[in-house]
């Protein structure tokens, strides 16, 4: 039976659940048979079952079990409430052969969220090994990669991130983000081993001029193009600033920001590198995407350094706040003074002063 069903939609692996967010394409929901649901609860429980379907693993699917099915949309152990909207709520998802629903739309946008967190994986694992000089194997990465844009291309070839992808890779030297996309949805050409016009891939990859793997060939006959890693830059502080703020590729804008930034008086270490972290979670949480521009961290390191003054002014503040009391102090304390008291104080300091100029410290006994 199973073999009649299709393959799941998202990779075995596929998690996100630490994605808090799930992109929606307004205009395709309400344009969509399931927003035109006239059952109010079968559309909450529907939508109750994406966002069940985002946090699951692999990501966009859930349990066949009806049970299961009931909680994940919302409506705890009712049942017979489950029944009545079941066909309604269901819409979009389909049983695949490894006996978990899937639905194409949410497998579609957790696809694309799968593929940028790869990314992320693959730049930060050869950033870092670089780093601390430590091994690191990008294979397992580049195939699940590979896998997820096979995957995205037959869900929907039409894919904003694989037209990206693909105009990047035409307008580049090779060193774009992958998947690509062109590759056969249908699985017939992989079947057969065969190019359309019948000669056979395996006997070309291995009479490839170039000496390159049998792995790198094919993903080049599928459109993609390996993913990238930090490149090598005489300035270390770029490859820290990719890693702060969770860039895939450099920012073109990076040096002539960061210099106008130390100009204005930040400071690298203390002030730059926490704001790109900080904000770099916030801003990918937010959008579901890397950033691509530096300048789009300026409002929060502006707001970082408004506060930063704001504080250096109030500890600067404090002791010329405390000495202009002491003197507003001593002022009301002397005009409530009268003046015999004034005078009488004056001759008492000037008897002591006299006395203390008479007897010196001679005349003090010393202890036995």
């Amino acid at each position: 039976m199973t073999d009649a069903l299709p393959a799941p939609l998202t990779p075995s692996n596929c998690d996100l659940s630490d994605f808090p967010r799930m992109m929606i394409d307004i205009q395709r929901l309400r344009q969509s048979g399931f927003d035109a649901i006239i059952d109010d609860s079968a559309w909450r429980a529907g939508v109750n079952l994406w966002l069940s379907a985002w946090h699951s693993v692999p990501a966009g699917s859930l349990d066949a079990d009806d049970a299961a099915l009931t909680k994940a949309a919302g409506l705890g152990r009712d049942l017979r409430t489950w029944s009545a909207v079941r066909d309604n709520a269901m819409r979009g998802f389909v049983l695949c052969s490894d006996g978990r629903y899937y639905h194409e739309t949410v497998s579609e946008v957790a696809l694309e969220a799968w593929i940028e967190k790869v990314i992320q994986r693959l730049a930060s694992g050869a950033g870092n090994a670089k780093r601390w000089k430590a091994e690191f194997d990008p294979a397992p990465l580049e195939a699940d990669l590979v896998r997820a844009g096979e995957l995205l291309a037959a869900l929907n070839p039409d894919s904003k991130l694989l037209v990206k992808t693909r105009r990047r890779a035409s307008q580049s030297d090779g060193n774009s983000i992958p998947p690509g996309g062109d590759s056969d949805p249908t699985g017939k050409e992989k079947a057969s081993g065969r190019d359309p016009d019948g000669t056979d891939k395996a006997s070309e990859r291995n009479a490839s001029p170039r000496g390159e793997s049998s792995q790198e060939k094919g993903r080049e006959e599928k459109g993609y193009i390996s993913p990238p890693t930090p490149p090598a830059h005489p300035d270390p502080r770029l490859h820290e600033i990719m890693t702060a703020g969770g860039f895939i590729q450099p920012p073109s804008d990076w040096k002539a920001v960061l210099d106008s930034w130390i100009e204005r008086g930040a400071d690298y270490e203390q002030d730059i590198i926490p704001v790109l972290r900080s904000a770099g979670v916030r801003l990918r949480e937010r959008s579901g995407r890397a950033p691509f521009k530096l300048k789009v961290f300026e409002p929060d390191l502006a707001q970082h350094m408004g506060n930063t003054k704001r504080e250096l002014e109030l500890l600067r503040s404090i002791p010329r706040h405390h000495a202009e009391m002491d003197r507003q102090r001593r002022e009301e304390d002397e005009a409530r003074e009268s003046p015999e008291a004034k005078a009488a104080r004056e001759a008492e300091m000037r008897e002591y002063l006299a006395n203390r100029d008479d007897h010196g410290p001679s005349d003090v006994e010393e202890p036995a």
